[in-house]
């Protein structure tokens, strides 16, 4: 795919579509979270949200860590959406991979973000309750 390529070439179509919509869909599935977190109707699992000690601990304290950090997974998700954007407009190989890894780089800080922030608040919750 990249035999021949330089960093300036622009990036292939078949790798610009798939990167760009892997981006985006990864986005759109971290929004999703973030709203369900935020509104309360994302129950406890052991699939997708803040998944700590803390947070499994009981019904109360994973509801109080998703409300707290559910707008944080939002923003999360605007990082790997824009850069999915930019790759589907095929740049240079170069300025493809920068977004791609600025993008992802932004949704690895905030989810971080939106864990901590989220297990303080399960934390701050009485087990007993």
């Amino acid at each position: 795919m990249f035999e021949n390529g330089t960093a300036g070439d622009p990036m292939p179509m078949e790798a610009a579509i798939f990167l760009g919509l892997l981006l985006i869909a990864t986005a759109g599935i971290l929004w999703i979270v973030g709203v369900r977190s935020t509104s309360g109707t994302l129950g406890r699992n052991h699939l997708v949200g803040i998944r700590t000690y803390a947070t499994l601990e009981s019904d109360a304290a994973w509801d109080a860590a998703h409300r707290a950090g559910g707008p944080w997974l939002k923003v999360a998700a605007i990082g790997p959406a824009v850069a999915g954007i930019v790759v589907l407009l095929r740049p240079t190989n170069a300025v493809g991979a920068a977004a791609s890894m600025i993008g992802l780089a932004w949704l690895v800080g905030w989810v971080i973000a939106a864990g901590v922030r989220g297990s303080r608040a399960a934390r701050a919750i009485d087990p007993r309750d």
